[in-house]
């Protein structure tokens, strides 16, 4: 090989460097041939590989949402949209057109700028509540009752008179016990008052009869237990006194058996300490009259009576009043037997809990749901009761403590939880958002 030819060889070589280099910068291989007069070089340019785009995560405004509210959804568990603000002591009811209407309660432990003056409606299928008219009173721990043309009968409680628009709230201003009653008709969104009752109540119990009258059950005047029995009329406008009960309660619980009979359990006798009830009675409507039924095992206040497809009654939580002493609440649960007119005791170390809510749903469970412990704080668990294989076990956890909230079973076999909240020494947090659950085993 002469000179001219090692020249030749080291400017291919170097070329090939060259194309080498610029082929890293290209997005495109090609095969390249360089020839001399005594050699022959076939070489591919290979393109450097183009660097992922970083990925950018999916919004997820469901988790966002929870988040930003401090809380965890467990399965099963949906917000349905916030109220105007949370509240305690409120109702909430069914209407005919599957809206659920919340009504009255609180917004705080005290009373100034505390009472609710609207209600408010979620309609059915949406996540936004809307504002009713304003109620003429303000209540806490009154009665909310479907009537049969679909308007809600709003009687008794604690409160006092709603202030006109735009009038300044005095510094000092009556709560008293009301006997005030009022309906609502969702289909003006207008409130009208009914005639007074004859006592004054809150912590009353309200059941429906089967012809369409509502009856008002006991509770709390001033200072005093009641044993009256008052229903009104939606037909004549009008409230009647039945036979009074033989014992006066507040605090109580009250279902109609399947046979339209109304059977009464628990409570307290007085407003003072020592006086909770393990009696139970039993109203006849025919013959409007009370008679005894077998007592509780356990005397309980603040506890939740559910009428089970079977006939039977299921009792579950409350608490007990001793003198001088708040007992925990109840961790036992009883079932009433109107045949043999029987009580049995069928668990006895659920979650203890009070003012909580229990209600029947689709697949023959009982659902336990809130309630509080005797200094207020939430309790977070939720149980099944499983009727036919007398089951019982936790399925769920409520997202934040709700003590005296309300559960409203819907036609879709779903519940809606509105309200309630926890206190712990003076702070109290009564969450705005509601929620929507359904169980998934």
């Amino acid at each position: 090989m002469n000179f001219i030819n090692i020249l030749r060889l080291t400017l291919i070589f170097q070329c090939v460097c060259l194309f080498g280099f610029i082929a890293g910068c290209s997005v495109e291989t090609r095969n390249y041939i360089e020839a001399s007069d005594t050699l022959v070089m076939d070489f591919t340019v290979v393109p450097a590989k183009t660097p992922l785009p970083t990925p950018t995560a999916t919004p997820d405004p469901v988790k966002e949402v929870q988040e930003e509210l401090g809380i965890t959804l467990e399965p099963g568990w949906e917000l349905m949209g916030e109220l105007e603000f949370g509240r305690w002591g409120h109702t909430a009811t069914l209407l005919q057109n599957d809206s659920v209407l919340i009504i009255g309660g609180r917004k705080r432990l005290s009373f100034r700028r505390a009472s609710v003056v609207n209600g408010e409606i979620l309609p059915l299928g949406s996540t936004e509540w809307a504002r009713t008219s304003r109620f003429n009173w303000e209540r806490t721990f009154h009665t909310a009752s479907l009537l049969p043309d679909g308007r809600v009968l709003v009687a008794g409680g604690t409160g006092r008179v709603v202030l006109k628009e735009g009038e300044e709230e005095p510094l000092f201003r009556g709560n008293k016990d009301l006997n005030s009653a009022e309906i609502y008709d969702p289909k003006t969104d207008e409130w009208e008052n009914a005639p007074d009752m004859a006592y004054k109540k809150q912590l009353a119990q309200a059941i429906t009869l089967e012809d369409g009258r509502v009856m008002i059950i006991g509770g709390r005047s001033g200072v005093s237990t009641l044993n009256s029995i008052e229903v009104y009329d939606p037909e004549s406008n009008s409230w009647s006194e039945l036979e009074p009960m033989i014992q006066s309660r507040m605090a109580h619980s009250a279902v109609k058996l399947i046979d339209n009979r109304i059977l009464v359990t628990g409570g307290m006798s007085s407003v003072t300490m020592g006086d909770t009830l393990s009696l139970t009675e039993i109203y006849d409507p025919v013959e409007n009259s009370w008679s005894t039924a077998s007592e509780l095992n356990r005397a309980r206040l603040g506890h939740r009576a559910t009428l089970l497809p079977d006939g039977r009654v299921l009792v579950t939580g409350g608490t007990t009043v001793e003198e001088g002493d708040l007992l925990g609440p109840e961790t036992t649960a009883e079932i009433y037997d109107p045949i043999s007119n029987e009580w049995t005791l069928i668990a006895t170390e659920l979650v203890p809990r009070k003012d909580h809510s229990a209600v029947l749903v689709p697949g023959g469970k009982v659902i336990l749901i809130g309630g509080g412990d005797p200094i207020g704080t939430g309790v977070l668990p939720v149980e099944s009761y499983d009727i036919e294989n007398d089951q019982w076990a936790v399925i769920s956890y409520l997202p934040e403590g709700r003590n005296l909230l309300t559960v409203t079973p819907l036609r879709d076999g779903s519940i809606m939880v509105v309200g309630g909240g926890t206190v712990k020494g003076y702070i109290a947090e009564f969450p705005d958002h509601t929620l929507k659950y359904r169980i998934t085993n």
